[in-house]
């Protein structure tokens, strides 16, 4: 039992500084989300200008993604697109969007409709 007691206070340790991350990310002023918004396409600019973006790019911009308080699947679709025609991720994101306002749907449910139907793209 003493074994397990400084993995207990280790995993809710863990546990308080995740709250504490979540309860920041969450009170940000929308100044602050427009600065990491900001952030986020400058970043996704630069992996872009690089060539093909490696996992650990792609796990920076989800979590950037996540503070400005995008859905991930927004990332996972300009990917998946980027991929698909050999375009940036910035291009794709465009292409996303004209999808989006020709269709008179969300953003988010014109991504998450890209990644259901990885064969061709939504209407």
């Amino acid at each position: 039992m003493d074994d397990a007691t400084p993995l207990i206070k280790r995993a809710q340790g863990a546990r308080d500084r995740a709250q504490r991350l979540v309860d920041v990310s969450t009170a940000l002023t929308p100044v602050h989300r427009r600065t990491l918004s900001a952030c986020l396409v400058t970043r996704t600019a630069l992996a872009d200008r690089g060539g093909p973006i490696s996992e650990a790019r792609c796990r920076d911009l989800t979590k950037l993604s996540n503070l400005v308080g995008r859905d991930i699947a927004i990332e996972q679709a300009k990917a998946a697109i980027a991929e698909r025609y050999d375009i940036t991720r910035g291009e794709a994101f465009q292409l996303l969007r004209y999808m989006s306002q020709t269709s008179n749907r969300k953003l988010r449910d014109v991504a998450h409709a890209v990644l259901e139907d990885g064969t061709r793209m939504p209407a």
